[in-house]
């Protein structure tokens, strides 16, 4: 599969650089471990075990005195890229025996506060080790050949003075340092910090003065600070039965952040000098009944968690003004959740309600973009789009307003522009992503009111183009996502709650207009793309790929690129609601026969006139999906190209564009050169009297089927259908428009 992209950004964003530090992820630990590798986290990567932490036994009177160290650190290691963190530059570092990497000085023994005798320190699993032990494994570290990662195993390593030190009872962790500085927005000193974990069985018998108990904590400790990350079960001088073991309440090796494709790992990005001001977001979502969600994903920046069982969710290190994001679980019919928090000074608790159906356009409203339904394909975030609404006439106010998380992100004024029809252009929403809440209030001016609202999805969006910059209608469009800008990377399940409800569906069809979309939780992406007839431009290979994108930022206006032989062909979709109509021209006050198929059986629709919104009549829905019904033209429509459409109950619909012309003005007693309906034929003969009828007119029956001269009124539905069909071919009327069917999920 062809790799190598053609794609453009607008707007003058650079894309990601592709990072290629060589690192291949598997689930096997350092390959220097005694007994049998274990399974989990930790990555396989040769680097690692470049060097050896030296193993120092412990002095006699340790017990008695604890400030006699038992062993040393490393040597003071460069590092090839400079680690901005929280605000303080390092450019070196030091591995130490107690399951710790600290910047500035060693630290052989326990971080037991926020003194500032402690210097900044990454703490995977702070407890006493003990590698000189029959049965350990040595503690080992290194740096990438392209200087990309640095890396320390505590791999098999046993906890001091462990009596069992069996396989399965030494312990095996790993933290890895990533140079982030050249991904899409970054800048020196970004890294990604990870602790892999594949197995915490015990802890060691360290006492101090014989009081103290063996204890355990992990996160990220700041000098003159304290603990800006400090994961759940980290609970100081606790008991040897720490919950941060595997039989833990909260087992590392069972537990993940901002990571998806492995339990056990737990990702901290650090970006342009995080403040120190670190708090903990928590919280539980729930359905409308109480009942909490497992599986939902709540996403703040560029940091994440799924909840559990219990519908509870944990992120760390969050500061400041955020926007929060709950996906439901994957294939569930949950509305997306949001809502703008404030964190500053304590932790924070946000639950979430999710709605179980999203609220639907009513059939008195439509949303309209570049032509677009917007209830069967959502909005676009960088596009104006219009919203009209029929209500009273003469209304003293049609406000709409648009939400997202309880605040205003739009209001304005809808204009009469019919009697009782209502409109507003609304320019971009851009930044604005997810689900926004839609609230129109018609103040009637005699005392009453009318008020309406509905959800839409606002997306960000990219193209599939030819080297034309022609769309490409009917591309297949996959999303792939990795923990790693390195990869490996894989395509996200269809349904995922990774995706948010405005479109789950993996790999995904282009129409028309060649747009695809997702809004997806954070994480690193790559898109693919590729059409019948079309490869990648210059190449053989069929399949163009996108560079590395890492969320966030949102990417806007990605276009990939192919070249095509000819014009790709969407093969045709059966049974795909369709609609005709009789004539392509009718004049105001004219009469038209609409003809539709393949629609659900006996299901209520509503016939349109738009632009200016007019319901022209509900036709009956035959078990067949079929319809014909004559409508007539309001003589008040301006003159000019028009759309037909039909409403349908789940809120999308199906259009057609007829032209409007001027009404002809007749002078009674002339000729307009018709037939008259004389016994059942039409005869050729004038109309000479005001009233007369025109030879061909259809009149409508009770069953809502059309019948004129040439239908008998207790013929079948079915020939009447194929009688209406065989005129509008005869009439030259406009070909049947497919249009995909797209329902919420």
């Amino acid at each position: 599969m062809m790799k190598s992209p053609l794609t453009r950004r607008r707007l003058g964003i650079a894309m990601a650089s592709i990072l290629t530090a060589g690192l291949a992820v598997s689930a096997t630990a350092a390959a220097n471990a005694t007994g049998p590798i274990p399974t989990g986290a930790v990555e396989d990567l040769s680097f690692c075990t470049q060097n050896t932490l030296a193993a120092v036994p412990f002095p006699e009177d340790y017990e008695e005195n604890h400030w006699s160290e038992p062993q040393v650190s490393s040597p003071e290691i460069e590092l090839p890229f400079s680690v901005n963190y929280y605000g303080t530059e390092h450019n070196s570092i030091f591995v130490n025996p107690s399951g710790t990497l600290t910047f500035g000085d060693p630290w052989e023994g326990y971080i037991w506060g926020g003194s500032s005798d402690y210097p900044d320190a990454i703490a995977a699993f702070d407890t006493m080790l003990e590698p000189q032990r029959d049965g350990s494994s040595e503690i080992t570290y290194g740096v990438s050949a392209d200087g990309s990662a640095f890396c320390a195993n505590w791999v098999n390593v046993a906890p001091h003075e462990a009596t069992d030190t069996s396989p399965e009872k030494l312990l095996s962790f790993q933290t890895i340092i990533r140079d982030r500085s050249a991904l899409t927005g970054g800048v020196k000193g970004d890294v990604d910090v990870t602790f892999n974990y594949d197995q915490l069985p015990q802890l060691g018998a360290y006492w101090w003065n014989g009081e103290v108990p063996a204890t355990a904590q992990a996160g990220l400790f700041v000098k003159d600070h304290g603990w800006t990350v400090r994961l759940p079960g980290s609970d100081g001088r606790n008991s040897p039965e720490s919950p941060l073991l595997d039989d833990g309440e909260f087992a590392l090796t069972a537990g993940s952040a901002n990571a998806l494709d492995q339990q056990g790992r737990y990702i901290f990005a650090l970006r342009d000098g995080d403040s120190v001001e670190r708090y903990d977001l928590t919280g539980t979502v729930r359905d409308a009944s109480g009942n909490p969600l497992a599986g939902a994903v709540v996403s703040v920046g560029n940091k994440f968690a799924t909840t559990a069982a219990d519908g509870t969710y944990r992120i760390s290190a969050v500061y400041g003004s955020l926007s929060i994001r709950v996906n439901p679980p994957a294939n569930t019919d949950f509305v997306q959740g949001f809502a703008w928090a404030n964190v500053d000074g304590a932790d924070m608790v946000q639950d979430f309600v999710l709605k179980e159906e999203q609220l639907r356009i009513p059939r008195e409203t439509t949303v309209t973009q570049g032509g677009r339904d917007a209830a069967a394909y959502g909005l676009y975030w960088s596009l104006p789009f219009d919203v009209t609404h029929s209500a009273c006439e003469g209304a003293e106010s049609v406000t709409l307003e648009i939400l997202k998380g309880g605040n205003a992100i739009y209001t304005g004024d809808l204009v009469e522009s019919s009697p009782g029809q209502y409109a507003v252009t609304v320019p971009p929403l851009y930044p604005t992503t997810g689900i926004a809440d839609f609230r129109i209030t018609v103040d009637c001016g005699d005392g009453t009111t009318q008020n309406v609202e509905f959800d839409l999805y606002i997306d960000p969006a990219g193209t599939i183009l030819d080297t034309e910059g022609n769309a490409i209608d009917g591309a297949t469009v996959t999303l792939l996502r990795s923990d790693f800008p390195e990869g490996d990377f894989s395509a996200v399940a269809d349904g995922s709650a990774i995706m948010s409800p405005s479109n789950r569906t993996n790999p995904t069809v282009t129409g028309e207009d060649g747009r695809f979309a997702w809004d997806v939780i954070p994480g690193y992406y790559r898109v693919e793309a590729s059409a019948p007839n079309c490869t990648v431009p210059g190449s053989a290979e069929t399949v163009v790929s996108t560079e590395v994108l890492p969320v966030p930022p949102e990417y806007l206006d990605l276009e990939l690129v192919l070249e095509c032989a000819e014009a790709p062909v969407t093969p045709p979709v059966e049974d795909e609601p369709a609609i005709s109509v009789s004539v392509s021209e009718a004049e105001q006050g004219g009469t038209v026969t609409v003809t539709g198929a393949g629609f659900d059986s006996e299901e209520a629709v509503e016939i349109w006139l738009h632009s200016t919104p007019a319901l022209l009549a509900t036709p009956s829905v035959t078990s067949e999906g079929a319809f014909v019904h004559a409508v007539t033209i309001p003589t008040a429509t301006e003159p000019g190209l028009h759309s037909i459409v039909v409403k349908r109950a789940d809120g999308t619909s199906v259009t057609t564009s007829i032209t409007v012309t001027k009404a002809t003005v007749k002078t009674p007693g002339g000729s307009n050169g018709g037939g008259s309906n004389a016994g059942g034929s039409n005869t050729g003969g004038s109309n000479t009297t005001p009233g007369g009828s025109a030879g061909g007119n259809s009149t409508t029956s009770s069953d809502g089927l059309g019948t004129g001269s040439g239908l008998a009124t207790t013929g079948a539905a079915e020939s009447a259908l194929a009688a209406a069909l065989a005129i509008a071919v005869l009439l030259g009327g406009v070909a049947l428009l497919a249009v995909r069917r797209v329902r919420e999920s």
